[in-house]
């Protein structure tokens, strides 16, 4: 299934690569009278170079996956990135979904329910850094109730809106400090 998908996406870039060099007549604009590029031709490779970044980095991310253990069809199992990234936890058509624990190449944590790959849901995110939130997730954000233990001591239990402290909540500092009241956008 994996070499099936680097296949067709290896195609899909020669495809890709051929029908950017027809629109953009470089067999015939290559150079101008002068036989220098022209600052047009450098955006047109600068945007050939990033496509083709993304589409094979997306190939070989997907070559590289591979499950390790359990059945991460359809069940639970455990499967492997291949880039530092490991998921143990359920399964649906292929997909992370259900309860599960996808341990990030970064050193973060993430431990609770997902949904189409994403945390959904209540959920604990552990932080490389030290920090710990402990609540909502809305397609992979802080999103709702939750609360932040900061790894400098300070605590925020509140509405989170998109990542941000937004909404009713109370943020103590480590020195005891307490602000109780409305946030937007992470600040008080």
């Amino acid at each position: 299934m994996i070499r099936f998908h680097f296949i067709y996406f290896s195609t899909m870039l020669i495809y890709l690569f051929h029908v950017i060099y027809r629109r953009s007549n470089w067999h015939s604009l290559a150079t101008n009278n002068n036989n220098s590029f022209t600052l047009e031709h450098t955006r047109k490779m600068r945007s050939l170079i990033i496509t083709f970044a993304l589409v094979l980095g997306f190939g070989l991310q997907l070559q590289a996956q591979r499950c390790i253990a359990g059945d991460c069809q359809n069940g639970k199992g455990k499967m492997d990135y291949g880039n530092g990234a490991v998921y143990e936890g359920e399964f649906k058509d292929g997909k992370i979904d259900g309860k599960g624990m996808l341990q990030f190449r970064n050193g973060n944590r993430y431990i609770g329910n997902w949904s189409n790959q994403r945390p959904q849901g209540k959920g604990r995110m552990i932080y490389d850094n030290g920090n710990v939130y402990f609540g909502n997730f809305e397609q992979s954000k802080l999103h709702g109730f939750g609360r932040m233990e900061y790894a400098n001591g300070d605590i925020y239990d509140g509405e989170w809106m998109e990542g941000n402290p937004h909404g009713k909540g109370t943020y103590q500092k480590a020195n005891r400090d307490i602000y109780e009241g409305d946030f937007k956008d992470g600040k008080y």
